[in-house]
């Protein structure tokens, strides 16, 4: 039987062979049910219906977009955190690159808990390769952790045009990434939280690849991710969000898809239902209580990470640290009308809200879990890293929502975030540096610097 063209480009699109929102776009027309049923029997349903109840009309190649501004987003991520490079190693980057050197001699070291875990062995290898290439001094390590979060403000930018079928929610998610909305530059400036970059690069690549129909390479590089942090091993629970992304956001037709099961079609209201279990979880004693109310607290410390180290470095009086350690026991609380607020946004049936959401929640879980093993009641902001991509898109989302009413209000609203991130990124990199000139830590990196430099010369006590 002869297939027309458009026909035989839906059927290359639908297996796979041609990325939707790469290199073809989808004319649809909206039409009233009356014309509908004349525009089927005059079509003969050649033409099938979207997830939207339009009718695909034509396909035709979509004009190749400049890369140019998702590749100064990247830029700017690295240059706004190169004053990481003035800070020395200390504290746990210390203690890593000195396992580094003794790796050297005794390769079985790798397998030994440092950096965190046993099995995080490409992180470790890395460590060791800038070591060999650059010594003892403390730029060359962070400027590995810079490169890769300017790497992963890139891919954040091109998942989010993707997934929102925006060139506007893009760019927005990948500068407020960049400039550390929902982290605030903490993992950035700690030379061991190299784990963490390159996991979430490695993840980031991992889906860019699953959403262009790569699964194989796919499946590599989550592997690798897995093996570089298991912060990343929730990701295959984001697999329901994508595929309502692909299904509504870019007009995939119905007739075209395969039958979904019933939890996928129906994954922001089970999201939504998991935020309502939470927070009453919250309420109980014990372990599960603590955690619970951890998930949520955290939630809110995205929004409002303050705690009294980060105040008392930012020279705050007593007036303020009794606001600050308010905040720091309505964190629950904070987190709670978070959560109640992104519920309220899920009823609209917007799916990159829920894989937002969903990104935000399921990330928190490993993040949660490894700062009460290793924090106890510290609440660390590095763990934020990973989660804040989902506030990142999330935030993005609501600004497009702002944007169709005002652009003035949109970019007032995008403005404030970049503020008030670029403000605790400030007051973060101030309190790291005056951390790691503390005279304890300058002590402890002369012992380390001379254990070093008994293994190797080169590794001695750097001349700078």
């Amino acid at each position: 039987m002869h297939e027309c063209a458009p026909c035989r480009r839906l059927s290359l699109l639908t297996s796979g062979r041609i990325g939707l929102s790469e290199r073809w776009q989808v004319e649809t027309t909206a039409l009233t049910p009356e014309q509908g049923a004349a525009e089927r029997l005059l079509t003969r349903d050649r033409f099938p219906t979207t997830a939207r109840g339009e009718y695909v009309k034509e396909f035709k190649p979509m004009k190749e977009r400049s890369s140019l501004p998702v590749v100064l987003i990247g830029l700017l991520a690295a240059v706004l955190h190169t004053p990481g490079l003035l800070i020395p190693l200390w504290g746990d980057g210390l203690h890593g690159v000195y396992m580094a050197a003794l790796s050297f001699r005794d390769p079985s070291r790798l397998l030994s808990p440092w950096m965190g875990g046993a099995f995080r062995l490409l992180p470790k290898l890395v460590m060791m390769g800038v070591l060999a290439a650059g010594g003892v001094r403390g730029w060359p390590f962070y400027l590995v952790v810079i490169l890769l979060h300017g790497v992963c403000a890139v891919y954040v930018a091109r998942l989010g045009e993707k997934w929102s079928a925006s060139r506007l929610v893009g760019l927005w998610a990948g500068a407020l990434f960049a400039v550390g909305f929902g982290s605030y530059g903490k993992a950035v400036y700690s030379s061991t939280n190299v784990t963490m970059l390159l996991s979430l690069t490695l993840l980031l690549v991992s889906l860019d690849m699953f959403w262009s129909g790569r699964r194989t390479s796919a499946l590599v590089f989550f592997i690798l991710a897995v093996a570089s942090h298991e912060v990343a091993v929730v990701a295959p629970a984001l697999i329901p969000f994508m595929i309502l992304l692909r299904d509504r956001e870019h007009g995939v037709p119905e007739t075209a898809l395969p039958r979904r099961r019933g939890w996928t079609q129906n994954a922001s209201r089970i999201l939504g239902a998991a935020l309502i279990v939470l927070v009453l979880l919250g309420f109980l004693p014990g372990a599960l209580g603590q955690f619970c109310r951890t998930e949520v607290g955290m939630s809110g410390f995205m929004l409002v990470p303050v705690n009294r180290g980060s105040a008392a470095a930012a020279g705050a009086g007593p007036a303020w640290m009794d606001l600050v350690d308010a905040l720091a026991r309505s964190r629950f609380w904070i987190g709670a009308a978070v959560a109640l607020f992104i519920m309220s946004s899920l009823r609209r049936r917007c799916p990159l809200r829920a894989l937002s959401a969903a990104w935000i929640y399921l990330f928190l879980v490993p993040s949660v879990v490894l700062m009460l093993l290793w924090g106890g009641d510290w609440w660390e902001r590095r763990y934020l890293y990973v989660p804040a991509v989902g506030a990142c898109l999330l935030a993005s989302s609501l600004i497009l929502r702002v944007h169709q009413r005002s652009r003035a209000r949109a970019f007032a609203l995008l403005t404030l975030l970049v503020i008030w991130s670029l403000s605790l990124g400030i007051l973060t990199w101030h309190k790291v540096l005056a951390d790691s000139l503390d005279p304890q830590q300058v002590y402890q990196r002369e012992e380390y610097f001379a254990k070093m430099g008994q293994l190797n010369p080169r590794w001695g006590p750097p001349a700078d």
